[in-house]
């Protein structure tokens, strides 16, 4: 993938800050998303990977109400208007996106080589603000953490000691919308995955 002046969009990442003509691999593009949420990164495999065919590959694994609207930071390309005004980038639900995490797991979403793949990049999200935070270093975590002013979500496979875990936390309409690592949002997940991990 060529990367070019007009694909650096703001907000987290790397990309932002790489100058024209950086050529990546889309599984680069894909560590990128995946490990530091790079909003630049996911607008390169959205140009790759048509918005629709994402649409029609969430239906086809029965998860009709996980939709992405539109790049980041580029919502005059929403294929849905109306919902890219009221709910931003895409849509889910915390059902949706653990059984996607589970077929993941199960490598039952794309092929068991792919899902393994994205298991891989998940297990090394680099935020660590969420659920993982009070994990103890050896649990393995496969998370993808997100995060708006009112919106905070963790989702992801803790590997407890006995049997791995789908966790999926999202909030929303939150009122403390600052970006600090004790935001309660934060917290609260860290609670849960500490729950989790100790039941």
């Amino acid at each position: 993938i060529g990367m070019i002046g007009r694909d650096r969009v703001e907000g987290d990442g790397v990309l932002q800050y790489m100058g024209s003509g950086l050529n990546l691999s889309l599984e680069d593009a894909a560590w990128l998303m995946n490990t530091i949420s790079d909003n630049t990164a996911t607008n390169l495999i959205l140009d790759r990977i048509d918005i629709r065919t994402m649409w029609t590959k969430m239906e086809s694994l029965g998860l009709p109400h996980t939709k992405i609207h539109s790049k980041t930071f580029l919502r005059s390309t929403s294929i849905a208007v109306d919902s890219s005004v009221k709910y931003g980038l895409g849509v889910t639900t915390p059902n949706e996106t653990a059984r996607l995490l589970e077929l993941l797991y199960r490598g039952q979403a794309v092929s068991p080589a792919l899902d393994s793949v994205a298991i891989a990049m998940l297990r090394n999200n680099q935020d660590g603000t969420k659920l993982a935070r009070w994990l103890p270093d050896s649990v393995g975590v496969a998370h993808k953490t997100g995060e708006v002013d009112h919106s905070r979500n963790d989702c992801g496979v803790i590997y407890g000691p006995q049997t791995p875990v789908v966790v999926c936390a999202m909030t929303r309409d939150n009122q403390d919308i600052s970006y600090a690592t004790d935001n309660p949002a934060n917290v609260l997940m860290a609670r849960i995955g500490l729950a989790v991990f100790r039941h």
